[in-house]
């Protein structure tokens, strides 16, 4: 029987170390290979670089630790649960960096279940930063500027009383 690829690869202290990396949070497929890169790039060729990153790509989508749209949902409910939540233009402009297929991007944040999760994220921010703005226009602004859509803004207003 012969032994998977992510086997022969668990003496590899670079595997090793992408491991670690991985275990911290869910991570994009550019995310992993623009690690793997750093760790690489003054000792090997971008040739022989590329075919490690290859390597252990296999070897984690193996062991289903690769999975962009895994990643992805918990990017944008990590992002919209935080002490400071971002909207969904800051949100999607962040995962189109990490190297996530833009179709992907735009069918996640088409999802009604994430819609009244950023209404909610703009809610908190309204009743956070309410107090510190008098003029409702400059709270408005402030939560345009966090990236908010504008059905959120006017939903978040409207419920915070401004």
């Amino acid at each position: 029987m012969p032994k998977r690829l992510w086997q022969t690869m668990e003496n590899n202290p670079l595997f090793n170390k992408v491991l670690r990396f991985v275990s911290i949070r869910p991570r994009s497929k550019k995310e992993i290979s623009d690690y793997i890169k750093t760790k690489l790039y003054k000792k090997r060729t971008p040739d022989e670089i590329d075919k490690d990153i290859l390597g252990i790509m296999q070897s984690l989508e193996e062991l289903n630790l690769v999975n962009d749209e895994f990643f992805a949902r918990s990017f944008i409910e990590w992002r919209l649960a935080s002490s400071n939540p971002k909207g969904f233009r800051i949100i999607r402009g962040e995962l189109l960096v990490k190297g996530v297929d833009k179709c992907l991007v735009e069918e996640l944040l088409g999802d009604e279940e994430y819609k009244e999760m950023e209404k909610k994220a703009a809610e908190k921010v309204v009743l956070k930063k309410s107090r510190n703005y008098k003029d409702p226009r400059a709270l408005k602004n402030y939560v345009f500027s966090r990236g908010f859509s504008q059905a959120a803004v006017v939903f978040a207003c409207g419920r915070g009383g401004i």
